[in-house]
């Protein structure tokens, strides 16, 4: 499905940014739609590959957050940008 391309696609870019910067200095949005309020993640695997999802709890439309998904990455980005300025780690 285009999806599970599209969605491969943004989690080697997100990759790209874990590989390239600590993980202190950015904000991780693909992590913060993914994981589920039990603590595990929500996967896909295309061709052998494993990657971050959006949670479908987080989506009404599988693609944009819905109000619950909206709350839960404002709450983190607000954590993250917190913790940015008072120069500490997430």
């Amino acid at each position: 499905m285009w999806e599970d391309e599209a969605n491969a696609k943004r989690a080697a870019y997100t990759q790209l940014l874990r590989r390239t910067f600590p993980a202190e200095a950015i904000f991780d949005l693909a992590a913060a739609e993914a994981l589920r309020p039990d603590g595990r993640f929500e996967t896909a695997m295309l061709r052998g590959e494993e990657f971050q999802v959006l949670h479908p709890g987080y989506t009404s439309d599988g693609g944009h957050l819905n109000a619950k998904g909206k709350l839960v990455v404002a709450r983190k980005a607000i954590r993250f940008l917190a913790s940015m300025l008072r120069g500490k780690r997430c």
